[in-house]
Order: structure tokens, then C-alpha cells, then sequence
């Protein structure tokens, strides 16, 4: 997994060095999850984000997110985020998020198809608007306790009057212990209407189970 992680810096590395319009980032996860009942999980978030080029820390967050099981094939997950930030001008900004997010999920054999579909109230310093967003994903079953993935997510926003930003990611997922798994992966972000437009991101996701 660091070999790995290596690597994808490295290709996020050479892309922004390609344009003034890009920035690397590092993004990192933290999800402590418990399981109330058989169809319930809780998970408490914390996010950071650190940027080669934009003031630091670049974004941090908590956050919750109740993870009901629907039926076989669909998830249902209400979420609260309290999230801050930093312009390209080193202004401060605060918000609080609400999402709902509905994720069909089928598997066969190794693969897994998911499209989760989120639904935001975005209330921050400026004001508030309402966005939209979908994420395909593919899982793929390499071995006993690997998996790899990739997924492409775009953004709809009512305050930008459309499509404003798109995000493409790959990677791999390794269950380390019966309670510790890790996601590591490469992610590209392209944006219309933030500074920088272009975002190449080496992410780490660690899921700690509490129960």
C-alpha cells in the first residue's frame, strides 16, 4: 500500500506540473464506525486536506453519517458534515452540510456496481444553495482481503447553474485486520468555477471499526 501510494503522488507530481492551473493535494480519512443493529452502521468522519499551492490546512472537517441497509440492493444514508476552509486568497470559510445519499449496490462473483446519489444543503459564510451529486463505482475482487476500484462523480449546483465540477478516481482497497481497512487512491478533479480548476489528489482512507 505505500509503494502504491508512492507511485500515485509521483503521477499527481508530473500532472501539475503541467499548468499553473493545477495543485496537488493530499487528501486523508479518517471513519470510526459501529454497528447498532443489523441494518444500521454509524460512522464518525474527520477530513484534511493539504495543498502544494493553497494556504493550509486547505480544508478540514467532521462529520456523522447513519448508514441504513434498505432492503438487499439500496443504502440510505443520512449525513451531517461541519466543514472549513481556505480561498486562494487565505480567506476563512465555514459551512455545514446535510446530505441525504441513495446508493443502489449489486454484486456478482468479485465485482460490485454501485451509483450513489447525494442530495446537499449547503449552508456556509456566503449564504446557502442546493447541489446534486452523482458517483458510479465499479469494485473488483483481486483476493481474499483486496479489491480495486474506480468511479467518476459529477457535481450539479444550484447557485453555478449547472454541471460545474467532475471528479475521476482509481485505486485499491486492502482489509489489513478484522477491524482496519484502508482505501488509497488517486483522484482527478476538474472544476470550472474554483481556483485552481484542476486538482490531482493522492487520497488515504483509513475505516476503523469499532464493533
Amino acid at each position: 500500500m505505500r509503494a502504491m501510494a508512492s507511485a500515485l503522488w509521483l503521477l499527481a507530481a508530473c500532472n501539475a506540473l503541467a499548468s499553473d492551473s493545477r495543485d496537488i493535494q493530499s487528501w486523508n480519512e479518517l471513519d470510526i464506525s459501529t454497528r447498532f443493529t443489523r441494518t444500521l452502521d454509524v460512522t464518525w468522519i474527520v477530513q484534511g486536506r493539504v495543498s502544494s499551492r493553497l494556504p493550509n490546512p486547505t480544508t478540514y472537517a467532521f462529520g456523522t453519517e447513519w448508514n441504513f441497509r434498505a432492503g438487499k440492493y439500496l443504502e440510505v444514508a443520512p449525513t451531517w458534515y461541519y466543514r472549513a476552509s481556505l480561498t486562494a486568497a487565505g480567506v476563512p470559510q465555514h459551512r455545514n452540510l446535510a446530505i441525504l445519499a441513495l446508493t443502489p449496490k449489486y454484486g456478482w462473483e468479485r465485482l460490485t456496481l454501485s451509483d450513489r446519489n447525494r442530495f446537499i444543503g449547503d449552508i456556509h459564510t456566503h449564504g446557502s444553495f442546493q447541489a446534486y451529486r452523482n458517483r458510479p463505482r465499479v469494485d473488483y475482487r483481486v483476493g481474499p482481503k483486496t479489491s480495486v476500484f474506480a468511479w467518476g462523480e459529477v457535481f450539479y449546483r444550484a447557485n453555478h447553474d449547472g454541471w460545474s465540477r467532475k471528479r475521476f478516481a482509481a485505486g485499491a482497497r486492502k482489509t489489513l485486520t478484522d477491524r482496519l481497512a484502508a482505501d488509497v487512491y488517486y483522484q482527478r478533479q476538474n472544476d470550472n468555477r474554483s481556483i485552481p480548476a484542476h486538482v490531482d489528489a493522492v487520497c488515504v482512507v483509513l475505516e476503523l471499526r469499532a464493533r
